[in-house]
């Protein structure tokens, strides 16, 4: 006898599923990360409230993130490496064409500071949601 259809989602993923899920993680994240990186190069400009906004849908969207350990790490190392490539382009072009004379371009210890000044709290935070779901879903007894 068959299985109803409405069970079948109680099922745990097999190997195959377990992989897209994770490189659709990885690619979303390295996205998303791209995207607040670029946006962090901009900060101190009329762009820092879209800085925020996006900030804020980058935390929503941890928040839907599976409670997976594989799909968390994927997940977070795509946004450290989509900001740091937007990083690394970005002031590796401006340090090339900087001249002497007019040259406003950091140090790269500075431009790494400002970057994990920019990356330490959204990972803190979403990793914070993370937790906080996960305690919730164990402390009401369902599964996420």
């Amino acid at each position: 006898m068959e299985e109803p259809e409405a069970t079948l989602w109680l099922k745990r993923p097999g190997p195959k599923l377990s992989s897209v899920v994770s490189t659709r993680a990885l690619v979303i994240a390295g996205g998303v990360g791209a995207i607040y990186g670029l946006l962090a190069l901009e900060a101190v400009s009329p762009l820092a409230i879209v800085l925020l906004i996006w900030a804020i849908a980058t935390l929503v969207l941890a928040w839907r993130v599976p409670l997976r350990a594989r799909v968390v790490e994927t997940s977070a190392s795509g946004f450290v490496i989509g900001f740091g490539i937007v990083w690394a382009i970005v002031l590796e072009r401006q340090l090339a064409t900087c001249k002497p004379v007019s040259c406003t371009a950091n140090d790269p210890a500075t431009d790494l500071l400002y970057a994990l000044a920019f990356l330490a709290p959204m990972i803190t935070l979403a990793g914070g949601e993370i937790g906080l779901r996960a305690l919730l879903c164990r402390y009401r007894g369902t599964r996420a």
